[in-house]
Parts: C-alpha cells; sequence; structure tokens
C-alpha cells in the first residue's frame, strides 16, 4: 500500500544522505534518462507498468544497478498479480 511505500522511500532516503549520498527521485516521465544514474533504489515499489518494468531491465542490462527492497513489482498498477514479480529475471527470483 502507499503508506508501506511511503515508509521505505523515507527511510531509504534518510539512510542514503546520512552516508552523503545524493539522491533524488525519478518518475516515470524520465524513464528515458536512467543511465545518469549509476543505483537506482525501489524501495517497495509493488506497482510497475511494463513500461517501467522494460526500462529497469534494459538499465541493468547497460550495466546499472538496481536495489528493490519488500514485493516491489509484484502487481501492475490496475492490481493484477502476474505469476511472478514482473522483474523476477532481473534478480534471479
Amino acid at each position: 500500500n502507499s503508506t508501506t511505500h511511503l515508509k521505505a522511500v523515507e527511510g531509504a532516503v534518510t539512510t542514503l544522505k546520512e552516508k552523503h549520498y545524493a539522491v533524488g527521485v525519478i518518475t516515470n516521465k524520465q524513464l528515458d534518462e536512467l543511465n545518469r544514474y549509476p543505483v537506482i533504489v525501489l524501495p517497495s515499489v509493488t506497482r510497475l507498468t511494463t513500461e517501467e518494468s522494460v526500462a529497469f531491465r534494459e538499465f541493468v542490462s547497460r550495466g546499472g544497478h538496481l536495489y528493490a527492497s519488500g514485493i516491489t513489482s509484484l502487481n501492475t498498477p490496475d492490481g493484477h498479480r502476474p505469476a511472478n514479480f514482473m522483474l523476477s529475471d532481473v534478480f534471479w527470483a
């Protein structure tokens, strides 16, 4: 749910800032700019579109690093639950 996601985002941002890492927020409008980032963190992003899944998969295939927590990529935006996580191939699940 959105509360879990927001708490995860707050925790990730706080921890990264405390460690003096530059932190920003990426929206689906920036999917074509993912290569600007060495690491992307998806904190409990339970719902991903196919377009988002493809963009993150391509980011990893080009050498980017992706960290996902919780049940990231478990559902589509309309609540459909595929047989496995949408990014299962990226995380070898």
